[in-house]
C-alpha cells in the first residue's frame, strides 16, 4: 500500500492555573500561533473541517461525586473547544471526552476521509493528582506498540491505558460528518494542594487520508509509519 504523508494535526492543552482552593482545568482547541495550541493541515485538508471538542460541564452540588463535573450531554453543535473546572477536590472525577471529528462547513473543499492518531502527554507530570480513570465501553480506539520491526495493538478497555507519549489509533476511517468515539471519558482528580499547579495535559491528534475502501487491518501499520512510530 502507498503510505501517506501526514497531513493534519490538532493540538490541545488541558491548562491548570491556581484558586484559592485546588486549581482550574481547561482544554483548549482552537488554532493559535502560540506554543500552546498548535493546528497544522496539509494539501486536500480544509482548517475549519478537523475538530477535537467535548460536552460541557457542570460542578455537581450534590452526590457521592460532589465538588466534581458532569457532562450536559449537549447537542454536537454546543460541544465546546474548552471547559475550565474550578475548585478542583480531591477523590472526585472531571467528565471529559475528547472527541475528534470531520466537519463539512460547506465550502469547496471538503476535507477527505481520514484516520485518527493521538497522542497524550502530561500524566507522567501529574501522578498522584491526575489520572485518566474512564474509557467507553466498546470504543475503537487501540493503543499501539512498535517493537523489533512489528506493530502491536491492544485495544483500549480501560483508564490506565491511556498513558503518557504512547499512540493510538482509531479503528474507523472518518468522513466529513462523523467523528470518533472519545479518546477517553474521565480524568480522577487524586489529590491537589492549595496553592500548587497540576502540569498541563496535551491530546493531540494526527488524521491520515485514508486509500480508497482499505480496511482498518491493511491500513494501520501504514498508517502509524505515516504520524513517525516506525
Amino acid at each position: 500500500m502507498k503510505r501517506k504523508n501526514m497531513v493534519a494535526m490538532v493540538t490541545s492543552i488541558a491548562l491548570v492555573g491556581a484558586v484559592a482552593v485546588g486549581g482550574t482545568l481547561a482544554l483548549l482547541s482552537q488554532p493559535s500561533n502560540t506554543v500552546t495550541n498548535i493546528f497544522t493541515v496539509g494539501a486536500g485538508y480544509d482548517v475549519d473541517e478537523i475538530k477535537l471538542d467535548e460536552d460541557t460541564v457542570h460542578q455537581e452540588v450534590s452526590g457521592a461525586n460532589l465538588g466534581g463535573y458532569k457532562g450536559n450531554g449537549v447537542p454536537v453543535e454546543e460541544r465546546v473547544t474548552g471547559n475550565t473546572y474550578s475548585n478542583l477536590v480531591a477523590g472526585t472525577t472531571l467528565d471529559k471526552d475528547p472527541t475528534f471529528r470531520i466537519v463539512d462547513d460547506g465550502d469547496e473543499t471538503v476535507s477527505p476521509k481520514s484516520w485518527f492518531v493521538a497522542q497524550v502527554t502530561g500524566l507522567t507530570a501529574n501522578a498522584g493528582k491526575l489520572s485518566v480513570s474512564g474509557v467507553e465501553l466498546g470504543n475503537g480506539w487501540y493503543e499501539v506498540a512498535f517493537a523489533e520491526g512489528k506493530y502491536t495493538y491492544t485495544s483500549v478497555t480501560a483508564g490506565s491505558q491511556i498513558k503518557e507519549d504512547t499512540w493510538y489509533i482509531y479503528d474507523t476511517a472518518i468522513s466529513a460528518g462523523g467523528e470518533t468515539d472519545p479518546l477517553f471519558t474521565q480524568l480522577h482528580v487524586d489529590a491537589v494542594t492549595a496553592g500548587t499547579n497540576p502540569a498541563n495535559i496535551v491530546i493531540s491528534g494526527t488524521a491520515v487520508e485514508a486509500v480508497g475502501d482499505a480496511t482498518f487491518e491493511a491500513s494501520r501499520d501504514a498508517v502509524m509509519a505515516a504520524v513517525g512510530l516506525k
